[in-house]
């Protein structure tokens, strides 16, 4: 595989690094094979140790998979994966296999991050050199998960990789100091400008809230403010219990937010507008709202996957879509980041987490395939809710280029062109707009 300028340009980066180095580069721009170019340039280090153990560190078990899927395609394909990939976590093998890689020894373990923070990886022996790649690696800024690598051997070299590897200052904190600096950055515009992802449209759609929901939160915001102007009087443990009160508040105008009708009603338009035959994925962050949908849509023979499903039920449904049995696969944050289909060309984020990160990752599920026509990004936000303030983060964050970016509103058949949200809305400002000498340190900054 050819690699493109951005890898070369990244794998030098690399060399002048000292063995430590994250790579912030978009979903789809091929941040896998950059990885395989660092182990194959690490495997050309003659007079170094005998071996070269690779251990490679992702979050989910769906990772796992496609991780040992672009090992075989990339090195040794005659060997069957199975007896040459170890695996830690999601089903072990046991071992360490061997490949030859300009003819130094490769040893290869996928290791899932639960079973880094369990401790259960066991590293290379004395005469190996041991190169970690981590994955989403923005996922190590967890408590527990920042200790995952812990244990890792002193001169081990580590290479994180994440479309959103700094998605806070605390994260940035974290991750740099596991993964090392950014040493290189690859962002949307110049990912489009280049050819490396294809060309998609992000469609803005504002849903309104029925008279019901509407009233229900109007209701939850006036209660909120009231006991956030109490706790702005209060000092201590009364304080906080009233912080606890407000962000449960928060939590339960979220949830009416997130099951708001108009979300379903717009999905289905969407699924049944693009029809059967269109590889589509649909995201929601309730499970609840999944499965709903998809008996709404059984007609196309949906393919869903959630944490609430359990044995091979859910990835034999996996592998219906990836193979084209089904062209449709609905999910919750489980297949935000890291699943790579690309033959999909629809997808749809019905509502999700507010942080740009998980949005950013969202993303990127379309935007792995080649197409000449532009693959179509749907983006659902209730209009004049903190769902809009997601809108331009994403957008933000993200880089999106504004000539990719088209804004509709919901109507009574389908959606007709509008405006873009004016501004981003102050969100703390509008939740306290009567409370003096109020800031967001004073309460808990992601309480929604």
């Amino acid at each position: 595989m050819k690699a493109y300028q951005w890898q070369k340009e990244a794998l030098e980066a690399w060399k002048e690094s000292k063995g430590r180095m994250t790579v912030a580069a978009v979903t789809g721009a091929g941040k896998t094979h950059f990885a395989d170019m660092v182990v194959q340039h690490e495997s050309r280090r003659f007079g170094r140790k005998d071996y070269l153990c690779v251990h490679v560190v992702v979050p989910t078990r769906a990772l796992m998979e496609q991780w040992r899927d672009a090992i075989d395609a990339a090195f040794v394909p005659d060997a069957k994966p199975q007896k040459r990939i170890g695996r830690t976590g999601g089903g072990s093998i046991e071992g360490w296999p061997n490949c030859v890689v300009y003819e130094r020894v490769v040893q290869w373990n996928i290791v899932s991050l639960n079973a880094m923070r369990e401790g259960k990886h066991t590293w290379a022996p004395y005469d190996a050199d041991n190169l970690v790649i981590v994955d989403e690696c923005h996922n190590l800024r967890g408590e527990k998960s920042s200790r995952a690598l812990d244990n890792i051997p002193e001169d081990a070299k580590v290479l994180g990789l994440s479309a959103t590897p700094h998605p806070s200052p605390e994260a940035a904190q974290i991750v740099e100091r596991l993964c090392g600096p950014i040493g290189y950055r690859y962002r949307y515009a110049q990912a489009l400008q280049d050819g490396v992802i294809p060309p998609f449209v992000l469609k803005a759609v504002a849903l309104p809230l029925s008279p019901e929901e509407r009233s229900e939160v109007a209701s939850i915001t006036d209660t909120l403010k009231s006991v956030m102007r109490s706790a702005d009087r209060e000092y201590g443990a009364e304080r906080n219990r009233l912080l606890a009160i407000a962000k449960a508040c928060g939590l339960k105008r979220k949830r009416v937010l997130n099951a708001a009708r108009s979300r379903i009603h717009m999905a289905l338009r969407v699924v049944n507008h693009h029809g059967a035959d269109v590889p589509t994925m649909l995201f929601h962050n309730t499970t609840e709202a999944v499965d709903r949908l998809a008996e709404l849509s059984h007609h196309l023979n949906p393919a869903v996957y959630h944490s609430n499903l359990s044995g091979d039920s859910p990835f034999a449904d996996l592998e219906d879509f990836v193979s084209g049995t089904t062209n449709h696969l609905y999910s919750c944050l489980a297949l935000t980041e890291g699943f790579n289909v690309p033959r999909v060309k629809v997808a749809i984020m019905m509502s999700g987490p507010n942080a740009p990160l998980k949005r950013i990752q969202t993303l990127g599920r379309c935007l792995r395939g080649r197409s000449d026509e532009p693959n179509i990004i749907y983006f659902f936000y209730i209009k004049g809710t903190k769902d809009e303030d997601g809108l331009h983060n994403l957008l933000m964050e993200g880089d999106i280029p504004p000539e990719v970016v088209e804004h509709y509103a919901m109507n009574d058949e389908w959606m007709e062109p509008t405006g873009p949200p004016a501004v981003a809305r102050n969100w703390w400002q509008q939740l306290c707009d009567d409370v003096d000498n109020m800031t967001a340190d004073d309460f808990f900054a992601d309480w929604e």
